[in-house]
C-alpha cells in the first residue's frame, strides 16, 4: 500500500562521445622533478593536461603519446594529470581520465631545520599514523602500530602536537623509528650537524631511552647506525642535544629509534626538533658551584665530549 511520491528531473544534457576514453593511466619513476606517465589509447595521440594542485593554469600537450615524461616539476608537490584521446583527426576528444601523484622530497641543503609537529592535524589514535611531509617511520609491531606519530595531546611541549613513542616488552610490540627528511650530505656533511629537541618520559616509573643515529638505507631499519643514546627521566620536558661529529658512516637520513625494552616500558614524547650546524666544540658538562663564601665560590665543570678547547669564558 501507500502512495508513490512524485519525482522530477531537470536540466537534462545530452553530449556526443566521439571515441572511448583512454585506460590504465599510471605514473611511475617519480623523482623530485620528473615523472613518467603511461596510458592505453585507442587513437594515435592523446591530449594531456597536468598542473600542480595549487596552480591555476594547466600545462597542455594536445599531441601526446604514451609513455610521456614530465620534467621541471617541483619536489614534495602534488600534481594532477588528465588524459583524453584525440578523435576524428583531433577535431574532438574522448572523456578524460584523471590521476594524481606527489613528487619526492628534495634533500635539505640549508640549516637550521625545525619541526614542532604543530602544522599538521595530529593523530588522536595510537593505530593511526600522521607525520610531517618528507618524514617516514618503521614499526613492525601490531600493538600501538601507528606509532611513532605526531600526536594531539596536552603533554606536548609546544602547542598541540608532539612525536609519541610507546613500546613494551611483549611480542606484539617492536622497535619504533622516526626518520627525518633527507640531508644532502654533499652540501651538509653529517659530521657537521647537531640535533636538539625537547623530551619527557610518559611516566615517572620508567626512563625514556632514545637512540639517535643515521640510516644508510632509508627503506631499511636494520641499516640504523647509532650515534648517541640519550636517557630522559621524569615527566617534565628537558632539552637534549645529539652531536654527529664522530659519525663516519654512510647515509643522509637522521633517525630517532626507541627500542623495545628487555623488560617493562620504553615510552615518551619528543617535540621541537632542530637540526643545525654544530659548533667546533661541544658545551661543557656538569657545571657546579660549591664552597660559596661572602666574596668567593668554587666553579667546576667537565669538558665537552668533542673539540679542542683553548680557554673557557
Amino acid at each position: 500500500g501507500g502512495t508513490t511520491p512524485p519525482a522530477a528531473v531537470d536540466n537534462i544534457s545530452i553530449s556526443a562521445i566521439y571515441c572511448a576514453a583512454p585506460t590504465n593511466l599510471t605514473v611511475n619513476n617519480i623523482t623530485t622533478n620528473t615523472a613518467d606517465v603511461s596510458w592505453t589509447s585507442t587513437t594515435s595521440s592523446s591530449v594531456l593536461y597536468y598542473k600542480a594542485n595549487n596552480d591555476e593554469e594547466w600545462i597542455i600537450d594536445d599531441n601526446a603519446t604514451s609513455p610521456y615524461s614530465l620534467t621541471g616539476l617541483t619536489g614534495n608537490t602534488t600534481y594532477t594529470v588528465r588524459i583524453a584521446n584525440n578523435c576524428d583527426d583531433g577535431e574532438n576528444t574522448s572523456p578524460f581520465i584523471t590521476t594524481t601523484f606527489t613528487t619526492d622530497c628534495e634533500a635539505m641543503t640549508t640549516l637550521p631545520y625545525e619541526e614542532n609537529f604543530d602544522n599538521i592535524a595530529g593523530s588522536t589514535s595510537t593505530s593511526t599514523n600522521v607525520l610531517p611531509n618528507c618524514w617516514s617511520r618503521f614499526n613492525g609491531g601490531s600493538t600501538y602500530a601507528g606509532l611513532p606519530t605526531a600526536y594531539q595531546t596536552t603533554s606536548s611541549h609546544s602547542s598541540s602536537n608532539c612525536l609519541y613513542f610507546y613500546t613494551y616488552n611483549s611480542t606484539s610490540y617492536a622497535d619504533q623509528y622516526a626518520v627525518l627528511p633527507e640531508i644532502d650530505a654533499t652540501v651538509i656533511p653529517l659530521n657537521t650537524v647537531m640535533m636538539s629537541f625537547s623530551a619527557r618520559s610518559y611516566s615517572t616509573s620508567y626512563p625514556f631511552i632514545i637512540q639517535v643515529g643515521v640510516l644508510s638505507d632509508p627503506a631499511d631499519s636494520s641499516s640504523f647506525q647509532l650515534v648517541q643514546t640519550i636517557t630522559v627521566t621524569g615527566t617534565s620536558y628537558v632539552t637534549k642535544e645529539a652531536y654527529f661529529n664522530d659519525f663516519t658512516g654512510t647515509g643522509s637520513h637522521i633517525a630517532i629509534k626507541v627500542a623495545k625494552p628487555t623488560s617493562n616500558y620504553n615510552y615518551g614524547y619528543i617535540d621541537d626538533i632542530v637540526l643545525s650546524v654544530a659548533p667546533s666544540c661541544s658545551p661543557v658538562n656538569n657545571l657546579t658551584v660549591s664552597n660559596v663564601a661572602g666574596s668567593s665560590a668554587m666553579i667546576s665543570w667537565e669538558a665537552g665530549h668533542f673539540g679542542t678547547v683553548s680557554s673557557y669564558t
